[in-house]
């Protein structure tokens, strides 16, 4: 009987499926693989790919070991560069089309714990808690799996603190990769462990705080925060979708593909377009926060539609707002405003904006080492469509200043980060596309104005018997 039961749990444990990526960069679900598979992957990886892990550990031995700091930052931009070149897993949840909190589907069962110390002893471990540990791709670190049931957005936090510190290894792991959604890239471990009748933990109880009274008159006006005394804390960028692997930025200058969703604020006042810029603000937020009550996501709309406009919108626009969006989210029709970015900022490193603006620069100078180039990509960068409309060829010829020619040979190298940016904006260059159209007809109607106004009555009835000749005989009739 004992042994039936243990068959069961191993063929039921081999049933969990993970979401496998293209890389590390990558949100979209490459593929849905059996747990069962990507450890033997791990085990045994296909010639390519092993030849990959064993470069990426040679790189990460010289960075590490050498005191010399030239070769340490070019080993770790080597290194870099081939995690990059190598597929990843998201061992915890999975997760329709993308790996965003708001296509959450479930959790898989298992739970992963990254452990970036080389000193880590995997024996000290209890290994009936355990159900798999492994050799990192950088060959100096572990990935360890427990079992974990009922895994969720809400309960993942306290979850994963609660279960290392049961195992005590809270000090020692990587509490940068506690995500739900943390991307592990594969690696190459011949022994690694597997217990397919490992303990099974329970998840950890949430408790919501209760919403406590506050003086707004004596609160700082730094503290100020609309989800002040609100049940769940709301996000307004997914900057932590992103895995930084502990490093500074992540990028993608080939692509341009690095899906960054957030709340903008306008740099200034806005004259037009307060329905537009609250509507993409209201989505982005529901998008970002799936879990927050309808309430809240009002309550924050409503703050800041007082700070977009000297006339901010009616309550009941914004209200009705919410609700449609919040009705699409619910049918499954409600999307993101995605933009596109070659280069996006760990913002726990805390960098100044001329820090940057400086790494920026570097960053562009390795991949685009062509002047012109980069002067194009910094065009696009900043387009704003609202005043330029569509980036095109042309569009960018002239907002530079250069020959067509120069922007045409290099046109390449930004074409899908500028069809990117031209498709996050389509509801910018519409409008951009209606304000000139406008335009253009009042510049017609004031050219036939002024021209009337300098024409006499005779000059105007001469033109008009030219342009008429019929109306001689009609005068003559009468």
């Amino acid at each position: 009987m004992e042994i039936k039961n243990y068959l069961f749990i191993q063929d039921s444990m081999k049933q969990i499926q993970v979401n496998t990526y293209t890389n590390v960069t990558s949100p979209a679900v490459n593929d849905t693989i059996s747990i069962e598979d990507h450890l033997e992957r791990i085990k045994c990886p296909p010639k390519e790919i092993l030849i990959k892990i064993e470069e990426a550990r040679v790189f990460k031995y010289q960075y590490i070991n050498t005191d010399n700091e030239k070769v340490k930052f070019t080993s770790k931009e080597k290194y870099d560069a081939v995690k990059l070149s190598i597929p990843t897993v998201t061992y915890s949840a999975l997760f329709s089309g993308s790996r965003k909190n708001e296509n959450f589907i479930r959790g898989t069962g298992l739970m992963y714990i990254d452990i970036d110390s080389s000193d880590f002893n995997p024996e000290r471990l209890d290994k009936n808690k355990i159900f798999s540990f492994y050799k990192s791709i950088g060959g100096l670190g572990y990935c360890i799996l427990v079992r974990v049931d009922h895994l969720t957005l809400k309960n993942y936090d306290a979850t994963y603190l609660s279960i290392v510190e049961d195992l005590k290894i809270n000090s020692e792991c990587d509490l940068n990769a506690k995500r739900i959604g943390q991307q592990s890239i594969q690696s190459h471990d011949p022994n690694i462990f597997t217990n397919y009748n490992s303990f099974v933990y329970s998840t950890a109880k949430t408790n919501i705080p209760e919403k406590e009274p506050t003086d707004p008159i004596n609160k700082k006006k730094e503290e100020h925060n609309v989800t002040l005394g609100l049940f769940y804390k709301l996000r307004y960028n997914n900057i932590d979708d992103f895995d930084f692997n502990g490093n500074a930025f992540i990028e993608d200058w080939v692509n341009g593909s690095l899906e960054y969703v957030y709340c903008s604020k306008p740099f200034s006042l806005l004259i037009d377009g307060r329905k537009r810029y609250m509507s993409n603000y209201v989505r982005n937020l529901v998008c970002l926060n799936p879990l927050a009550d309808g309430k809240q996501i009002c309550s924050s709309a409503k703050f800041v539609n007082l700070s977009i406009a000297k006339e901010p919108l009616p309550w009941v626009y914004i209200e009705n707002l919410v609700n449609s969006i919040l009705k699409q989210e619910n049918e499954g029709s409600l999307t993101p405003k995605i933009t596109y970015r070659s280069l996006i900022f760990n913002p726990k490193y805390g960098l100044t904006k001329v820090e940057k603006q400086n790494l920026r620069g570097e960053r562009q100078r390795i991949h685009y080492n062509d002047l012109y180039t980069r002067k194009i990509y910094d065009c696009i960068e900043d387009w704003s469509f609202e005043h330029n409309g569509k980036i095109t060829i042309n569009s960018v010829k002239s907002s530079l200043g250069l020959n067509v020619k120069t922007v045409k040979k290099r046109w390449k190298n930004v074409k899908n980060y500028v069809a990117g940016r031209n498709e996050e904006n389509k509801l910018e260059i519409k409008t951009y596309r209606g304000v000139q159209s406008k335009i253009n007809k009042d510049s017609t109607d004031n050219k036939l104005l002024q021209l009337m106004t300098d024409m006499d009555v005779n000059t105007l009835t001469a033109q008009a018997l030219i342009e008429e000749p019929d109306l001689i005989g009609d005068s003559g009739d009468e």
